[in-house]
């Protein structure tokens, strides 16, 4: 859970949901430009979480077990443990790159429970923007498993009824 909200995939992909500005809860967006200062808590349940953020490469500014802010030369990083009860690990990156960006653990089933959130960059012109045709073969594999297809009047993907 991130700030109370668990994460619920659905049929749509985000990048899809972020172009109509869907769903919220699990969605945050966030100014375009930005310097981006978050501070994630140590010693939830299943401590310690390898979170990884796509998209960016971030600035460690405080590490687990430590209580010094470094802002002069950080360690860079896309994955930082956030470590045990009484930790804080604090990270700062720009929001220069449009689009969704998902914060996640990085151990499975933690992420299949629902622990990430998705950062919105840009929403706008993402949401203005043209879903290619290519998108369309993206997950090959993934749209035979579940037998979904587009509507290539409206771009969305649907889910056909499948029996097993």
């Amino acid at each position: 859970m991130v700030n109370g909200a668990t994460f619920t995939s659905t049929m749509v992909p985000v990048l899809l949901q972020i172009m109509s500005l869907l769903p919220s809860g699990s969605v945050y967006t966030l100014p375009v430009n930005s310097v981006i200062e978050l501070s994630i808590p140590g010693g939830s349940v299943g401590s310690p979480h390898p979170m990884h953020l796509h998209g960016h490469i971030f600035d460690v500014v405080c590490s687990a077990g430590s209580e010094t802010y470094n802002y002069a030369n950080p360690i860079k990083r896309d994955v930082v443990n956030i470590g045990e009860e009484g930790d804080n690990v604090t990270i700062r990156f720009t929001t220069d790159n449009a689009g969704p960006w998902i914060l996640h653990c990085h151990i499975d089933w933690h992420l299949e429970i629902g622990l990430s959130v998705v950062f919105a960059e840009d929403a706008e012109t993402v949401a203005s923007s043209t879903v290619p045709v290519a998108w369309d073969s993206l997950c090959p594999t993934y749209n035979e498993a579940f037998n979904v297809t587009t509507d290539s009047d409206s771009r969305r993907r649907r889910r056909r009824h499948v029996k097993f």
